[in-house]
């Protein structure tokens, strides 16, 4: 009889331990976590409208949160950024040049074919919008080769006279077609003489800004300090066989609980934990289930795919962020209200009145649009009576209603330029500027409202310049010569024309 293998209960409680860890950081962030999220809901105006006009506080009605969020991230990043590598003291030296000339270019494709501007302006929303802003990186390849297709045989035979292999091997009929030698093309023939050998190919570097709700980190004073991150991932349950290891998956269960496992149909969700300590990457399910384990995948020397997060407000000493709507909410808030009072004050002021009697010729007259008018009878009787049809009326005082809206007008006014104030959106930032304003003195404001803005620019660049480092440190590690050289241009693996003294 076959003894059954026990469940391997070390990795279940490894993963059981990091995903406490998760819970414990998430836990430290709970209050900014739940900011984030009102500032979310207050961003998108997803709450549903109250039925009672005059309710206030649940849906804003002038989205200044909106307003400042899409004015402020086009302001720091608005163009793709640009890599300048060189020597950092313009040394004379040939080899460095090239190497940095190399580097530059290799980048800069990079930027563009992984579209990092949008990224960047991603996690700009983010920052600005939840307090943290996150862009990951990624390394990406193409493993091509293998067995080739019945397509790639049959055109390998029409090369030949008529069809015929005219006595060629199968290594021969391969050289033809990989444009090899004959034993090159042998060594790597599976049993039925076609190659089997894998290469890899399109090495490439992506960026992804990972959402504030899907990012924890270990506890640390300093970034550089933390000892773990992790990121939430959603995979699909039949994608479950590519993306994980299925024996360290089933080593964890008891029959049980593997016949459960496999009947479920549901997204397997979980942690992707980076542990600098032990340099290695484990994937954790939401139920401690250790999914896969790999190596340092980059090799970078601060070991994490992240720069160092955006956060427009920062403490020393503490990581945890502030959410920038939280500084303002109140005045939002008050904001909203105004605008809401003026909104049920306009829709009341209507013209009504009364008149006296029944005449029906009044009422019809009361009835008419813009613009229009109506005939009335014994029209010499309205006229000669004393006051005349101005004293049959009596129409709804809108005096106090028109002082009451000049008043909320001015005041929605003052409170929009403390939220500015706060903020720091000018008003020479946001565009707006009054015509009898001398050049001096614009010059001043725009001078004076940048400033703020620089400071965010800045945020923006040194998260540019740490992904261009870690981007400096995988493509030389990763990239091959075949794929710098189709990159960058400049010739780097040796041709057949090459002297010796070239190659």
């Amino acid at each position: 009889m076959t003894k059954r293998a026990s469940p391997d209960r070390k990795l279940r409680e490894e993963g059981q331990r990091w995903i406490e860890k998760i819970k414990a950081a998430e836990k430290l962030e709970k209050d900014w976590l739940d900011d984030a999220a009102k500032a979310v809901r207050a961003y998108t105006n997803e709450e549903k409208a109250e039925n009672d006009e005059k309710a206030l506080g649940a849906r804003y009605d002038f989205n200044i949160l909106f307003a400042n969020v899409e004015t402020i991230v086009p302001a720091v990043i608005n163009s793709p950024p640009v890599p300048d590598i060189r020597r950092r003291f313009n040394d004379p030296d040939p080899a460095a040049r090239i190497v940095a000339d190399i580097m530059e270019r290799a980048i800069s494709v990079q930027i563009d074919d992984s579209r990092l501007q949008v990224e960047m302006e991603a996690g700009a929303q983010d920052s600005f919008l939840a307090g943290r802003g996150i862009v990951r990186l990624k390394f990406k390849s193409d493993i091509l080769g293998g067995e080739p297709t019945d397509q790639d045989i049959r055109d390998a035979d029409d090369e030949a006279d008529d069809g015929a292999d005219n006595g060629r091997t199968s290594e021969a009929i391969g050289a033809t077609m990989f444009n090899e030698e004959p034993d090159q093309v042998a060594a790597g023939m599976g049993g039925n003489g076609a190659p089997s050998v894998e290469r890899v190919e399109n090495e490439r570097i992506c960026f992804e800004a990972v959402s504030w709700k899907d990012y924890r980190h270990g506890k640390a004073k300093r970034w550089e300090d933390r000892p773990w991150d992790a990121f939430r991932f959603v995979i699909a349950k039949e994608d479950e066989e590519e993306s994980f290891d299925a024996d360290m998956i089933r080593s964890q269960f008891d029959e049980s609980e593997k016949n459960a496992w496999s009947k479920s149909d549901g997204d397997i969700c979980g942690w992707e934990i980076w542990c600098k300590k032990t340099r290695k990457v484990k994937f954790v399910s939401d139920d401690g289930i250790i999914l896969k384990v790999i190596d340092d995948p980059l090799g970078l020397k601060g070991f994490f795919p992240i720069p160092t997060p955006m956060q427009p407000i920062e403490l020393t000493g503490r990581l945890k962020p502030v959410n920038p709507f939280s500084i303002y909410r109140k005045l939002a808030d008050q904001l909203d209200t105004i605008t809401k009072r003026i909104d049920v004050l306009t829709k009341a002021m209507k013209v009504r009145g009364w008149y006296a009697g029944e005449t029906a010729d009044l009422k019809s007259v009361l009835a008419l649009e813009d613009n229009e008018f109506a005939p009335i009878d014994n029209g010499e009787l309205w006229s000669k009576s004393q006051g005349g049809i101005a004293a049959a009326i009596a129409f709804w005082p809108v005096e106090n209603f028109i002082a009451v809206l000049r008043e909320l007008y001015a005041d929605r006014e003052q409170t929009k330029q403390a939220i500015y104030e706060i903020t720091g959106i000018s008003d020479i930032v946001r565009g707006a500027s009054s015509a009898s304003e001398t050049a001096t003195a614009q010059n001043i404001k725009s001078q004076w409202g940048s400033l703020r803005i620089q400071k965010m620019q800045r945020m923006m660049e040194r998260c540019a310049r740490d992904l261009f480092v870690m981007m400096s440190e995988i493509i030389p590690k990763l990239f091959s010569l075949k794929t710098l050289e189709e990159m960058t241009g400049i010739p780097l693996l040796p041709s057949p024309t090459d002297t010796p003294e070239q190659r």
